[in-house]
C-alpha cells in the first residue's frame, strides 16, 4: 500500500519531477530498483537524474507497523543534488499516507551524500522514519470512539486519524486543519470506581497526538483546550446510556514527541454492564389447599 501511494505522490510533485529524466513517458521514480541503463524506454536515452526508494517495514508492539524509508537521488549533475533533496523533503516530511487499512506518517531524519566513482554519479540518500497510526476503534462501549466523536464537535475542521473515512491518500496537517490521533495505551480495573453486581468498572489510558504545521505553540494550545474542556464537562455519554468519566487525571505534556507519546493524556473510567441470562417462567402452579393451612 504505502509504496504505491508514495510513488504516485512523488510522480505528481511537479517541482520535484522537473529535475528528473523520464522512463516510458513518466518521471523517473522507482521502487527498490531502477531499470537497466541499457533499457530502450529511457526518454532520449537519458538515465539520470532519478529517484529510487527503499522501504523497510517491521512490526511495532504499539503501532503494528513502523520502519524506515530511504530515497536515493542519483544524478550526473552534482549541482542539482541539493535542489532535488530540498524538493524531496518538502514533498514527504510531515505527510500522512493513508490506505484502506492503515495510515503512515513520514518524518525526515537525515540526508547523506556520496558518489559512485565507476559511474561518475552523485548520490544523496534522504532517510526518513515511518510511523504507523492504526485504527484504535474496538467494540462497544469504546472510549476511543467516544473521544473521537467529542473531538469532532470541539475542533470541527480537524482530521481524525484512524477514525475519519474521508481522509485523502496523501495529506499534511496545517494550523487551520490539524490532525488528531487518539491512542489507547491500556485498559485496567478502575481504582476510582468499584465494580458491582450490575457492572465492572475500567480505566482507559488514552493519548491525543496533535499535528499541525510544525507549530508547537498551536499544538500545545489545542492540547490545553482539549484538557480544559474535558475537565469541565466531566463525562461523555455512550449510546447505551452509560458514561465515560474524563476528569480524573488529564495531563498536558507540552513539547513532547507528538508521533510517539502525544501531548495530552486522559484517564477515562467507564462501566461494562453485566448481562445475566434467566429462564422465563412459562407455567405457574399454585397449590390452593396448602396455601390455606
Amino acid at each position: 500500500m504505502f509504496e504505491r501511494i508514495l510513488n504516485a505522490h512523488l510522480v505528481s510533485c511537479g517541482d520535484l519531477t522537473a529535475y528528473l529524466t523520464k522512463y516510458n513517458g513518466r518521471p523517473a521514480v522507482f521502487n527498490k530498483k531502477a531499470p537497466s541503463d541499457n533499457d530502450t524506454l529511457w526518454d532520449d536515452n537519458v538515465q539520470y537524474s532519478r529517484i529510487v526508494s527503499y522501504v523497510n517495514m517491521q512490526a511495532d508492539i504499539e503501532r503494528k507497523i513502523s520502519g524506515t524509508l530511504e530515497m536515493d537521488i542519483q544524478s550526473y549533475n552534482e549541482a542539482d543534488i541539493p535542489k532535488i533533496v530540498e524538493q524531496l523533503i518538502k514533498s514527504v516530511d510531515g505527510f500522512f499516507f493513508t490506505g484502506k487499512s492503515e495510515t503512515v506518517l513520514v518524518k525526515w531524519n537525515a540526508t547523506r551524500y556520496f558518489t559512485e566513482p565507476d559511474k561518475l554519479v552523485s548520490v544523496a540518500a534522504v532517510i526518513c522514519t515511518l510511523i504507523a497510526f492504526p485504527s484504535q476503534i474496538t467494540q462497544e462501549p469504546d472510549p476511543i470512539r467516544l473521544v473521537n466523536e467529542w473531538t469532532r464537535t470541539l475542533i470541527p475542521d480537524c482530521k481524525l486519524i484512524g477514525y475519519d473515512k474521508d481522509i485523502p491518500e496523501v495529506w499534511k496537517p496545517t494550523d487551520d486543519i490539524p490532525a488528531v490521533y487518539w491512542r489507547n495505551s491500556g485498559i485496567y480495573p478502575s481504582e476510582h470506581m468499584k465494580s458491582t453486581y450490575n457492572g465492572n468498572w475500567y480505566t482507559a489510558h488514552m493519548h491525543a497526538h496533535i499535528f499541525t504545521d510544525n507549530n508547537t505553540s498551536v499544538s500545545n494550545a489545542l492540547a490545553n483546550l482539549m484538557c480544559q474542556e474535558l475537565n469541565q464537562i466531566k463525562i461523555l455519554k455512550f449510546d447505551d446510556g452509560t458514561w465515560l468519566r474524563v476528569d480524573w487525571n488529564n495531563q498536558v505534556k507540552s513539547g513532547t514527541d507528538e508521533t510517539r507519546l502525544g501531548q495530552l493524556s486522559v484517564e477515562g473510567d467507564y462501566c461494562i454492564l453485566n448481562v445475566y441470562s434467566t429462564k422465563q417462567l412459562n407455567k405457574i402452579i399454585i397449590n390452593q389447599e396448602e396455601s390455606f393451612r
